[in-house]
């Protein structure tokens, strides 16, 4: 099978193959069907060369995507993606001979823990968390339907997975205006962001409401802002943080070439810069979801531990990312990862790689007021001792209001000139206090601890398991901050098993005590730190392995599965998604609020059309009803200038009211009965960004006979 092109050289450059297999008509195997990359021949033997690398806590090679079947049918319109959902066949060895079927087993060696093979030769599973790293040598057996048997010497090379380099960083960062960074400022914020503690860093290369380039890219290499992205690497590098790259949205690219040239821009970054992670921000239109895969496999060719890290909801048809970010936007406690739109995408609990969140929260410019530091040190520290990874916008953009407000320059000339270095610089110094050793290992290379959750606070485990920290703050997560009776108890740890507690925001031992099952500290000395009062427990021998977890565990958000209220004719009918007008059919905002949640019976759901203020929704009730009542409920979003219109034809149109909305309204509209096949709703308002009301969210849609 082969595939090129003639007519344009970059595409065909691009072009880097693809995935086939037979199936039978509903894509699953086919029972007893052998697969031989040679075919019959008069001996037999083992092909395959080698094993691809297993990494540890992933399944290995295969890959589905889990929980489709309810996604489906809580959200039908996703089935028209089915052909881009991610997903690759379980390796299987091949061998060459006449007499098949074939059977395999191992005639020396064993598999990790988790794995297995099945007799016809594909190896499934999930390699443990535990698993020693390092290479397994096997003998595979192959044996043929006349008996005769063949082997073959293979390694199986277990490795970390990519992800666990960031969890154990615990703290990555975006820098949102990279371009507005004075060039001779890149070291010092490099060196600002390495004293806050961070690992990841990854500036806006491309897009982000945008079309500028921050590299000199093949396609555009007169872009202005050319020198950023190698200058900011540089520093970073510099500085030991790993760099990567945060690529926006491409639909917008178009004007300057075409879209199946992105995959030759990727692989320019990665000759480029070898970044450590790509931050895709929302991927882009659904025309273009095959691509995804073919992205990701370039970037993996060259480094399979380049991180992936895809920005926004994981729906099914966005490839095997490694790394799922969840927006906390631009206020602290404003949304927390794991509680994120949980109910309507059901595969967040389990999917077949490592489940990670990295929740990213920007730093907000105030003219007005400083900004408080320290309750964005109890954001990171509270996402952290969750398990999660915090993500700390170093956005160093400024604007001529904020300059004129405060009196700076405008375009800035220094580092000193941007709306918010300050609260990073404020950050930095907190943690590496004057005269006392730095505060940010209790914070990164650590995982989520194996004691009790308290009310104080939480624990982290360093990644040597060899260092407790209690971290005791206030949050509104229930959390209360230093003990009143001056002392806690940490459990289950033994005083036998601890060398010596500290208070480290003043570097002093405390005095502990056994207490039960617990290990009781004496806090009477100790006074409430502004941020995070921190309490290293030095361990006399390194916890095992398996007493620690990685990750935050997943929450589920408990929701109404959605209810059909008796007599809505509107229930699970189909329904679109359409500009004011009604010509132009339009996509769900966030590649997520599609319309069928408006009619779902669900009223924590809704639809939201994208890439128009002004919309309309339409649902076909599937036939002609006599209809003499609507109801509409609106979200936190909602029109100040809407209507309800009604068709029996979906050609002429009957206004049935016009009127304001208000956020979670609930309105009910009753009109003499008449025919009706078609309702729409119509937000003639808000119109464009900034307005009242934000955008039309309908909740719900339903239809009435009576």
């Amino acid at each position: 099978m082969e595939f090129a092109s003639t007519q344009d050289r970059n595409r065909a450059e691009g072009l880097l193959g693809c995935y086939a297999r037979l199936s039978d008509s509903q894509g699953n195997a086919i029972p007893e069907l052998v697969y031989s990359v040679n075919g019959p021949t008069e001996k037999l033997a083992v092909t395959t060369h080698a094993l691809p690398t297993a990494w540890r806590s992933w399944s290995y090679v295969e890959f589905r995507v889990p929980g489709v079947e309810a996604l489906e049918k809580r959200v039908p319109e996703l089935s028209r993606f089915s052909y881009a959902w991610a997903q690759a066949s379980a390796f299987q060895v091949n061998a060459e001979g006449r007499r098949a079927p074939f059977r395999w087993d191992l005639s020396e060696g064993k598999l990790p823990a988790g794995l297995s093979m099945t007799p016809d030769g594909r190896i499934l599973g999930r390699v443990d968390r535990t698993v020693q790293l390092g290479e397994y040598p096997l003998v595979v057996r192959v044996t043929d339907a006349a008996g005769a048997s063949a082997e073959k010497r293979l390694v199986l090379n277990v490795r970390e997975n990519p992800t666990r380099a960031v969890e154990q960083s615990r703290m990555t960062a975006l820098i949102h205006g990279p371009e507005n960074i004075p060039p001779e400022s890149y070291s010092d914020l490099a060196k600002v962001m390495e004293r806050q503690g961070y690992r990841y860093v990854m500036p806006i290369a491309y897009g982000n409401g945008d079309t500028l380039f921050r590299w000199p890219v093949r396609f555009y290499r007169k872009t202005p802002a050319a020198d950023v992205i190698p200058g900011l690497k540089k520093a970073l590098d510099a500085e030991g943080i790993k760099f990567g790259m945060y690529l926006g949205q491409f639909e917008h690219i178009p004007s300057l070439f075409q879209y199946d040239q992105v995959i030759l821009i990727l692989e320019d970054a990665m000759r480029r810069y070898e970044p450590a992670s790509f931050f895709f921000d929302w991927r882009g239109p659904t025309q273009h979801y095959p691509e995804t895969d073919a992205w990701y496999s370039m970037i993996r060719s060259y480094n399979p531990e380049c991180l992936l890290i895809l920005n926004g909801t994981n729906m099914p048809q966005n490839g095997d990312w490694d790394l799922l970010c969840q927006e906390c936007r631009e206020a602290v406690w404003h949304v927390w990862p794991g509680e994120h739109l949980n109910w309507l995408f059901p595969m967040l609990a389990d999917w077949p790689k490592t489940w990670n969140v990295d929740s990213w929260l920007t730093v907000n410019p105030t003219p007005t007021q400083e900004r408080s530091w320290s309750n964005y040190v109890k954001e990171v520290i509270s996402l952290i001792g969750e398990g999660y990874i915090a993500d700390l916008d170093h956005t160093v953009s400024s604007s001529a209001t904020w300059a004129q407000q405060t009196g700076k320059p405008f375009p800035p000339v220094s580092l000193h000139d941007n709306s918010t270095v300050h609260v990073h610089r404020q950050i930095a110094d907190w943690a590496n206090p004057d005269r006392q050793p730095s505060l940010k290992p209790a914070f990164t290379n650590v995982d989520p601890g194996p004691l009790l959750t308290a009310e104080w606070g939480y624990n982290v485990i360093s990644t040597d398991r060899r260092n407790l920290y209690l971290h005791i703050l206030k949050n509104p997560r229930g959390k209360t901050g230093l003990p009143s009776e001056g002392r806690l108890t940490a459990k289950p740890l033994a005083a036998s098993q601890v060398r010596q507690a500290v208070w480290m925001n003043e570097n002093r031992p405390l005095k502990f005590s056994q207490q039960g099952d617990g290990l009781t500290i004496d806090l009477t000395e100790v006074k409430e730190d502004i941020a995070d009062t921190i309490i290293r427990i030095e361990l006399q021998q390194p916890l095992p392995e398996n007493a620690v977890r990685r990750l935050a565990p997943y929450k589920l958000t408990e929701r109404d599965e959605g209810k059909q209220v008796p007599g809505n004719l509107a229930w699970q009918k189909p329904g679109k998604l359409l500009s004011l007008d009604g010509q132009q059919g339009l996509g769900p905002s966030s590649e997520v609020y599609f319309a069928s949640l408006a009619v779902d019976g669900d009223p924590e759901s809704f639809a939201v059309a994208g890439g128009h203020f002004a919309w309309t929704l339409e649902i076909d009730l599937g036939e002609t009803r006599t209809v003499s009542r609507v109801r509409i409920f609106f979200a936190k979003g909602y029109p100040t200038d809407y209507a309800i219109a009604v068709s029996a034809d979906g050609k002429k149109w009957t206004e049935i009211h016009r009127g304001a909305g208000t956020p979670h309204g609930k309105y009910e509209h009753i009109f003499a009965s008449t025919s009706v096949r078609y309702v729409r709703a119509l937000s003639y308002k808000p119109n464009r960004r900034g307005q009242e009301g934000g955008q039309m969210c309908v909740a719900e849609l339903e239809v009435y006979e009576k």
